[in-house]
């Protein structure tokens, strides 16, 4: 079994009703890593760089045959083809949800389990 990255946001929040504090917190799932890599990447300066590199070193465009709308098994002949790439939707996917993380106050933590 190996130690993976994880990443969470972190802010603290005031109920202004009552003036408790709390903490609130958000996730977002990485992709398993190594362990080796999870070590790698903490160690390093900026580990949101470190795994976005990581996942870049993993990319490979898929060739998808496109179909008819109405074609909805398949069977007919193919109509055109898409590319995929689903590192890259990772990364775009992880880039969004930081940049509302930091802009909405939370802090980033990087850390392994």
């Amino acid at each position: 079994m190996s130690t993976n990255l994880h990443v969470s946001a972190i802010r603290e929040v005031t109920v202004n009703s009552t003036g408790e504090q709390s903490w609130q917190v958000d996730k977002f799932d990485l992709w398993q890593t190594p362990t080796k890599v999870t070590y790698a990447i903490l160690e390093t300066d900026d580990p949101y760089s470190a795994y976005i590199k990581w996942v870049l070193e993993l990319r490979t465009v898929r060739t998808i045959p496109r179909y008819a709308p109405n074609d909805f098994f398949q069977e007919g002949e193919i109509v055109g083809y898409d590319t995929y790439c689903s590192e890259d939707s990772h990364i775009d996917e992880l880039a969004t949800w930081h940049k509302a993380m930091i802009d909405n106050g939370y802090e980033i933590e990087f850390y392994y389990l």
